[in-house]
């Protein structure tokens, strides 16, 4: 779950996490984040719970995925793999890693299973509308 004014994930758990999210567990060699300040990776502990419940469906099974916000309910029958994506591509923007903050505030108007021409559309938008802002 998305929190709605700060646009970050809502931790469901229990603040436990496997032993794979932790930073000194298999740190990336150019991230920036420190164990002793950030002991687990932000994206990693954010998926987790995902890669958890999702853990016994092959990727190819075709699922039915019903997506609801505020101001919808879209609801898809698809692969696991394509429903996935759409979730973790939203907790990954909104999970407080810095190497992916840049896509956050398109979180703020997700849309589920876009097309690429969709997701190109937007992305762009966002950066015209924020270089505008910049300059005025």
């Amino acid at each position: 779950m998305i929190d709605s004014q700060t646009l970050k994930v809502v931790d469901s758990g229990t603040g436990r996490y496997p032993e794979w999210p932790r930073l000194e567990f298999n740190k990336c060699g150019h991230c920036s984040l420190s164990e002793e300040t950030t002991p687990h990776c932000p994206l990693s502990t954010s998926i987790s719970s995902a890669v958890r419940r999702f853990e016994d469906i092959l990727s190819y099974e075709e699922i039915e995925v019903e997506v609801v916000t505020e101001r919808r309910a879209i609801r898809k029958s698809l692969t696991a793999q394509q429903g996935l994506s759409a979730l973790l591509g939203l907790i990954m923007a909104t999970s407080g890693f810095p190497h992916t903050a840049y896509f956050k505030p398109m979180a703020r108007f997700h849309l589920p299973f876009a097309t690429e021409d969709e997701t190109v559309d937007r992305a762009a938008s966002l950066y015209l509308l924020s270089q505008y802002f910049r300059n005025d």
